[in-house]
């Protein structure tokens, strides 16, 4: 059997004890009719998730496909150990990584980081992408974008596909009535799976399933649902059982109810 191959950040990531079949990945594999590995995880940077393709290219075959949710360019795999920690709030992670840790992450972005730093490596990356892709007679892989509107010499790599439009930008964005995320999340705490509400899960499904099957471009500017997400969308509970993770809309509930700190419980369950 064919295998759907997933290799992503906090866009494709499927919690194993949360496993929703209307998640994009799980949906797209049975409409192929493929197995599903997906390789993912919250918060990850690039270079944790070419690390991962690494390890598994002699096991891709041509009759299988191969999707990267591809995170920004500027994030950077510090410790081995927790590949979420990729951004600036490594610095509020002191109380877990310890205190030096923490601030030679801060020094990096501080310091080292520049986008054009990040723009070269990422250009390494996607070469080697597409180096093994011909190397391994792969299929083309689909490149989604998930923070990045656009890919810079894109135009390098006529052998991957690349999304028109960022999941972040044109679709989880759009879902929110006001356009602002701090209105609905406090740091970060989402309650979507995978910031996405499960009808476009179900769209994006579609789309990619469209583009394997008929060619069909992936465009990721048009046609998903906005305006989801109204600012009382915990009091619709019709709309919570059927849009979004009641697991973490529990969560939520709880640290309401205990009253700690949204920054507190979230940096605790990524780090779980």
């Amino acid at each position: 059997m064919s295998e759907l191959y997933v290799i992503g950040d906090s866009f494709a990531f499927i919690k194993q004890d949360n496993i929703n079949p209307e998640l994009w990945p799980v949906s797209l594999a049975q409409k192929l009719g493929y197995s599903l590995s997906n390789i993912s995880c919250a918060g990850a940077s690039q270079d944790w998730l070419f690390n991962r393709l690494h390890q598994i290219k002699k096991h891709i075959t041509p009759n299988d496909q191969l999707i990267i949710t591809l995170s920004d360019c500027n994030r950077f795999w510090f410790f081995e150990k927790y590949p979420e920690i990729s951004e600036p709030k490594a610095v509020e992670l002191g109380e877990i990584i310890g205190e030096e840790r923490a601030k030679a992450a801060e020094y990096y972005f501080r310091y080292i980081q520049r986008d054009g730093l990040s723009i070269n490596h990422q250009l390494s990356r996607l070469g080697l992408l597409s180096h093994l892709t011909t190397l391994y007679k792969w299929r083309s892989p689909i490149v989604l974008l998930s923070f990045q509107e656009d890919v810079p010499e894109q135009e390098l790599f006529p052998n991957l596909i690349f999304s028109k439009g960022s999941l972040i930008h044109d679709v989880s964005d759009k879902e929110l009535e006001t356009n602002n995320n701090k209105t609905f999340f406090v740091n970060r705490f989402d309650v979507r799976y995978n910031h996405l509400c499960l009808s476009n899960h179900k769209i994006l499904s579609d789309k990619l399933y469209n583009l394997i099957a008929n060619n069909q471009q992936l465009d990721l500017t048009s046609g998903f649902i906005k305006n989801i997400l109204k600012k009382d969308f915990a009091n619709n509970l019709d709309f919570c059982s059927t849009e979004l993770d009641l697991s973490a809309l529990n969560q939520r509930q709880k640290m309401l109810d205990s009253k700690k700190t949204f920054s507190d419980s979230w940096l605790r369950r990524i780090v779980s």
